[in-house]
């Protein structure tokens, strides 16, 4: 087998590296084409056949749920003479056979070292990261390429959680707060203590606060444990996650939401169970998993119809959304991004609007629209300014800064990336702070990022 390395993740240079190792492995080759966007995996196959001789024959595998066992299938299509040395074959769909396909490529890798096969497992991030780690001897014997469009890297999109604090600026927000803190104080029921502290938990969230935000949601939930509070304990396991989503401690977060699960499921509380379904859909799309992240946002969805939570319904929308955007999908991204963004503005939901606006920029962003993208971009700042949401204006910043800086527009790139800074520094995000610091940085010492 071939092995073959590569740092550059541009297109053509990983299809110019691709037609050379298919063409000098004579004793066959694996290769892991990671690539998340699926648009680009149609290119890279279309490329591949127009660019290799006409000697070489291809082959698509689609693997599905019936039948997980690629080396196997492999073995059949070669027993029946449609794989030999000259076929390039193309295997599709593995994220849809995860994780028993790990098992299969494990123990059946002989198979591919036997026939010699040439072939290429297109998959997302989490899968050549899961067969890394969990399928070594299959890995040993091939090779991971990266490819990334130039687009991935620009605007950065905003989830959507599922919310009922609504409020139409910050003084109102910090009047809540006010209020909420002076009942705490005269509050002697444990029930009420623990509402109370459930709510600050969430209003300080809204302004960010994360270190507040825990302290109240821990407080809440040791009185709710003491007095049996099955509903509100998970609630309050589903906020706890949030928090830890937004502190980008992702393992965390579906920790929190799993535990919120468990019991909703128990109980049989519809409400909280589609939100945290959501949520767990949430995890699993930043972690490159579509298809699971498509399977909660579906759960999600389903049941949120079915009791007409529209409101919740927005969310879900958004985040479905991402996912399309995500792998380059942008009319059906933005088709679902303007059916949420039609029911928040009926019913005044601004917090989802600031994080659409987002994404709808990030979209023309990376059709190249620039001009679009600032536009959306400003949007969605006005809000997030408006009602406190300084995580959202942060990113936005970062976004508009990444607009300028594809648009040649170096100065105005500083300015914006020099207030996501300081923004993110604000918040203790101090990862993001410092990736915003770096750019400016090589920007300011002419090494354009």
């Amino acid at each position: 087998m071939v092995r073959y390395s590569s740092l550059d993740y541009s297109i053509t240079g990983q299809i110019d590296r691709l037609n050379l190792v298919l063409r000098r492995a004579e004793n066959g080759v694996i290769v892991l084409l990671e690539c998340n966007s699926l648009p680009l995996r149609e290119e890279v196959i279309n490329r591949l056949k127009e660019e290799l001789d006409e000697n070489f024959k291809f082959l698509s595998i689609n693997i599905d749920e019936k039948n997980k066992n690629l080396p196997g299938i492999v073995q059949d299509y070669s027993g029946s003479g449609r794989i030999d040395k000259k076929t390039v074959v193309f295997v599709h769909n593995i994220d849809d056979a995860m994780p028993e396909v790990i098992g299969y490529l494990n123990w059946g890798r002989e198979v591919f070292l036997d026939l010699k096969v040439k072939i290429i497992i297109l998959c997302p991030t989490f899968v050549a990261d899961e067969i890394i780690k969990n399928a070594p001897d299959f890995y040993r014997f091939s090779h991971r390429i990266t490819i990334k469009e130039k687009t991935q890297t620009r605007g950065e999109v905003i989830p959507s959680f599922i919310s009922d604090v609504k409020y139409k600026d910050l003084n109102e927000l910090n009047e809540r707060i006010n209020i909420q803190e002076h009942l705490l104080k005269k509050a002697t029921e444990d029930y009420k203590i623990a509402d109370l502290s459930f709510n600050l938990g969430r209003l300080y969230f809204k302004k960010n606060e994360y270190k507040n935000s825990l302290k109240f949601f821990n407080d809440c939930l040791k009185i709710y444990e003491k007095i049996g509070g099955k509903k509100q304990i998970a609630a309050t396991y589903n906020e706890m996650g949030i928090i830890h989503y937004s502190q980008g401690n992702y393992s965390e977060a579906l920790k929190w939401y799993k535990k919120s699960m468990e019991i909703s499921e128990k109980i049989g509380n519809i409400t909280i169970l589609t939100t945290t379904y959501n949520n767990i859909g949430e995890v699993r799309r930043v972690q490159g998993n579509y298809s699971e992240a498509l399977e909660w946002y579906n759960k999600s969805m389903e049941i949120k119809e079915k009791i007409g939570d529209t409101a919740g319904l927005v969310a879900t929308y958004n985040n479905i959304g991402l996912i399309h955007n995500s792998q380059g999908n942008y009319p059906e991204a933005l088709e679902w991004y303007n059916k949420g963004m039609e029911i928040m503005e009926k019913i005044g939901d601004t917090a989802g609007l600031a994080a659409t606006y987002n994404n709808i920029g990030s979209i023309h962003d990376a059709q190249g629209n620039y001009t679009g993208a600032l536009k959306w971009y400003n949007k969605s700042i006005e809000i997030s300014d408006k009602l406190g949401m300084l995580h959202y204006s942060a990113m936005g910043y970062s976004n508009m800064g990444i607009a300028c800086l594809e648009n040649k527009d170096i100065n105005s790139a500083l300015n914006y990336f020099t207030k996501s800074r300081d923004l993110f520094r604000k918040l203790g995000l101090d990862k993001d702070a410092d990736k915003a610091e770096k750019t400016i940085s090589d920007l300011t010492t002419g090494n354009k990022t």
